[in-house]
């Protein structure tokens, strides 16, 4: 696993990477956001993520804030280090998304107990996202399509088979907003809509759809609501 050190302090640097020497994380050094974001961006990100609040070409609380938001990705533990009697700092920096904060300058002791934390916490979101993957691999195996979506009628979730019966990619369709594209006839796009805004199921209802490359389809759906995070409502389709 990787850990990524922003801090140019030559103590504290010096100190991290003493401690973390002979642990089995790979440790990389930045010194401005620009290099911060090329890992983070890449195919095997840093999982854990200690920040200088005071970074002269790095801004802590704008890339707290920025991780936070960014759908898909799995969101790293971030340590954020703060100056001594810096509580503005420190609370701005815990609203921002940080998960932890240590006071500067560093005390071996803690960091060393608060990696720990971290590497626990992390370990347990590797476990829970093996278990995520398992469900995603069963639901991709079913005979039928599953999509769930938010509020805003976005497809947050869907399985393979259920871009495949519309034609599109998975990229196509997670985070889009296709119900009024796709639903041929106002009547059915109506259903749909009033089903997700007043957590209304539905039963096996003959659905027209336009695919990707305009060709029609006639789709049975059934609608539940669910309660997931975002997600409000979960609908099922098969060919007829």
């Amino acid at each position: 696993m990787k850990m990524m050190i922003a801090d140019n302090e030559y103590m504290s640097r010096h100190i991290i990477m003493q401690l973390f020497s002979d642990s089995t994380c790979e440790i990389v050094l930045v010194n401005t956001e620009e290099e911060a974001w090329q890992h983070l961006d890449s195919e095997d990100p840093p999982r854990l993520l200690i920040l200088d609040a005071k970074m002269p070409k790095l801004d802590a609380m704008e890339m707290c804030r920025k991780i936070r938001e960014r759908r898909g990705a799995r969101p790293p533990y971030i340590i954020l280090c703060v100056p001594q009697n810096s509580r503005t700092n420190l609370i701005t920096g815990l609203d921002a998304g940080a998960d932890e904060f240590i006071i500067k300058p560093l005390n071996r002791d803690e960091l060393r107990a608060r990696v720990r934390v971290a590497l626990r916490w992390l370990d347990k979101e590797e476990q829970l996202s093996h278990v995520i993957q398992g469900w995603r691999v069963m639901l991709d195996n079913l005979p039928f399509g599953v999509a769930a979506l938010d509020q805003g009628d976005e497809f947050l979730r869907v399985n393979r088979v259920f871009v495949d019966l519309l034609g599109y990619g998975m990229k196509d369709v997670v985070g889009k907003n296709l119900l009024g594209g796709t639903l041929r006839r106002n009547a059915d796009l109506a259903r749909v809509r009033d089903a997700i805004r007043n957590n209304r199921p539905f039963d096996w209802v003959e659905m027209e759809v336009f695919r990707k490359d305009g060709s029609k389809r006639t789709l049975v759906v059934w609608g539940r609501p669910i309660k997931a995070g975002e997600l409000v409502f979960q609908i099922v389709t098969a060919t007829e």
